[in-house]
């Protein structure tokens, strides 16, 4: 189930990575992290000092739609996090578990 969650991350990374890209918008990575949770539940992008970061918000707007999008100053620069909600969470993993079910029905 954490795989699930995990898969959902990266792919959330993976498209805001493209995003910025095509936008031209430097970046120095992107990460998944855990905030106020034991397991990753976030996507952050971390923004070197002279990225626009109005431009890259916009950028991450369709990559990163439906998470809780916050953004922050840094000594190095800004980052923009995009944190699953504790529904959308429950629901990757509802989703795993089901799909679990259906390969062991069909094995």
């Amino acid at each position: 189930m954490n795989a699930a969650v995990s898969q959902a991350l990266e792919g959330y990374a993976q498209d805001a990575r493209r995003a910025l890209a095509a936008a031209n918008i430097p970046v120095k990575d992107v990460i998944t992290v855990a905030l106020g949770s034991d397991r990753p539940n976030a996507v952050r992008v971390l923004l070197p000092p002279e990225a626009d970061v109005n431009a890259a918000r916009n950028a991450l707007n369709q990559p990163l739609a439906g998470l809780s999008v916050s953004t922050e100053s840094l000594a190095s620069g800004s980052a923009i996090t995009g944190v699953m909600t504790p529904a959308q969470i429950r629901e990757r993993q509802d989703y795993a578990i089901q799909q679990n079910i259906t390969t062991l029905r069909n094995a």
